[in-house]
C-alpha cells in the first residue's frame, strides 16, 4: 500500500511539473485545443452571438472562439483582463432574453455550481434554435484524482491537493444522467485524455469530459 501510494505521488508530481512547463511555455492545454477544434465544425459567422460563462481572465474563450460576437461573463471581474464585452452574471440566472445566442461555452464551471441542472436549463433557454453549448468539466475518477487521494492519506490533509472549490465532480454515469435529464435532446460526451491517461485510454479514468449539445 505504501509503495503504491509513493508511486502515485511520484507520477502525480511529474505530471504537475510537466503541465506547469507546458502552461508557462504556451499557456495552452489540451482541453483548449479540443474545444477549439469542435467549434471549427460549427456554422459560425462573424455575426454569430456567443456567450462564454465563467470567463475569468478571458484568455481561454479568446483562444477557443475564432469568430462571432463574443460576450464574456463571470460572477466576478477581478481576474478579467480582456477587451471583449463583459457582463457580471451567475450561470444559473443569465440576464439575457430567450433565443439570444448561437453558441454558449462553459469551461470548468459546472464543478463549481451547487445546481448545475439550473445552469443547463438557463443555457438551453438563451440558446437559439439549433444553437450549441460546449462544456468542459473534470472527471471525478481521473487518475490525478486517485493520486491526489493517495497524497491526502499520506499528508493527513483534508484538502491538499484536491480542489476545495469544486462542489461536485462528475463520473461517467453522472455526466450521462445529467445530460439525459436536461432539455438537450442531442448531445455527445467525449473523454479528454491528458498525461498518463493518454497512454491507458480508459474512458472511466479520463481527465475531463467534453460535451457538445445542441438545442
Amino acid at each position: 500500500m505504501r509503495f503504491s501510494s509513493c508511486l502515485g505521488y511520484l507520477v502525480y508530481g511529474l505530471k504537475l511539473r510537466k503541465n506547469k512547463r507546458l502552461t508557462e511555455k504556451n499557456d495552452i492545454t489540451l482541453d483548449w485545443d479540443m474545444a477549439a477544434e469542435k467549434i471549427l465544425y460549427l456554422d459560425l459567422t462573424e455575426n454569430s452571438q456567443i456567450l462564454d460563462i465563467g470567463s475569468k481572465d478571458g484568455k481561454k474563450a479568446n483562444y477557443v472562439i475564432n469568430k462571432g460576437q463574443l460576450i464574456m461573463s463571470d460572477i466576478s471581474k477581478e481576474l478579467y483582463s480582456n477587451t471583449a464585452p463583459f457582463v457580471l452574471s451567475d450561470a444559473t440566472t443569465l440576464p439575457y432574453k430567450d433565443n439570444s445566442f448561437d453558441l454558449v461555452t462553459i469551461f470548468h464551471v459546472l464543478e463549481h455550481l451547487k445546481n448545475a441542472n439550473a445552469a443547463l436549463k438557463e443555457i438551453h433557454r438563451v440558446l437559439k434554435k439549433k444553437g450549441t453549448v460546449l462544456i468542459v468539466t473534470p472527471n471525478v475518477n481521473r487518475f490525478t484524482f486517485i493520486f491526489s487521494y493517495a497524497l491526502r492519506i499520506i499528508s493527513s490533509s483534508h484538502t491538499y491537493p484536491l480542489n476545495p472549490d469544486h462542489v461536485f465532480e462528475y463520473s461517467s454515469s453522472d455526466i450521462e444522467n445529467m445530460m439525459k435529464n436536461s432539455r438537450f435532446k442531442f448531445y455527445k460526451i467525449e473523454p479528454i485524455f491528458m498525461g498518463i491517461s493518454r497512454i491507458l485510454r480508459l474512458r472511466r479514468h479520463c481527465d475531463q469530459w467534453l460535451i457538445v449539445a445542441r438545442k
